[in-house]
């Protein structure tokens, strides 16, 4: 409920598309029910479960998927009008292949870079 009153209040300040509050409510109920019911006993999913000849309750794979998929893309496709669009994490996302995060720029990315160049020329 915390998340969904921050989201209300923050609405004109760091705007979402329609597509994420969408994703975001549907992250909501998922999270919801399996808490509810726990993961592994939702009721829906026992149904499938014995309509389809399955030996488990899938609930918690949907979980997983919802609790990846959905901050994916809502970091995907910010506001189209918020300041998030010139911060460091979106160009990362959205342009991939600027100058500023080419590879090597990145001390991580420089260390794997020359173990993979002595590896390869041993």
């Amino acid at each position: 409920m915390i998340a969904v009153v921050l989201l209300f209040v923050t609405r004109h300040r760091f705007p979402f598309t329609t597509l994420a509050y969408i994703l975001i409510l549907i992250h909501y109920v998922v999270l919801m029910v399996g808490g509810h019911y726990t993961y592994a006993e939702v009721p829906l999913f026992d149904w499938i479960k014995d309509a389809f000849g399955m030996s488990r309750n899938n609930y918690d794979k949907l979980g997983h998927f919802v609790q990846g998929f959905v901050p994916a893309i809502v970091a995907l496709f910010p506001g189209q009008t918020t300041h998030l669009q010139h911060g460091l994490f979106y160009r990362a996302i959205r342009h991939p292949g600027t100058p500023e995060l080419a590879a090597g720029d990145r001390p991580s990315e420089g260390l794997s870079l020359q173990t993979v160049s002595s590896v390869a020329s041993d």
